[in-house]
């Protein structure tokens, strides 16, 4: 799987980076046909309160997956934006199967 990673108004820690190298190697593990994964961390630097937020967006399963969340911290929305992109694969999958199955059964 190829991975970038693009950040917007902060600079990308270490740890961050190794967070989401391991996030994405978990993923590309469980879900193989992922092909691509892009992340990208933005920090609004006019908003009043912290504003971070991450998008995922990937080729996986032959479509093109997206998913972006907002929290205070960046390693909250880093987490959560891989959760609901997990979410929204693993439904995918899940219709793919079930088309399968479908089809094989008539």
């Amino acid at each position: 799987m190829h991975l970038e990673i693009q950040t917007q108004h902060l600079a990308l820690d270490p740890a961050v980076r190794d967070l989401i190298e391991q996030t994405a190697a978990d993923i590309a593990q469980r879900y193989p046909d992922t092909l691509r994964l892009h992340v990208t961390l933005k920090h609004a630097p006019r908003h009043r309160n912290r504003a971070e937020t991450v998008s995922v967006l990937a080729n996986a399963g032959g479509r093109v997956m997206r998913a972006e969340k907002t929290a205070d911290y960046v390693r909250d929305a880093i987490h959560a934006a891989f959760e609901a992109f997990e979410v929204g694969l693993e439904r995918h999958h899940q219709q793919r199967r079930q088309a399968t199955h479908g089809a094989a059964g008539r």
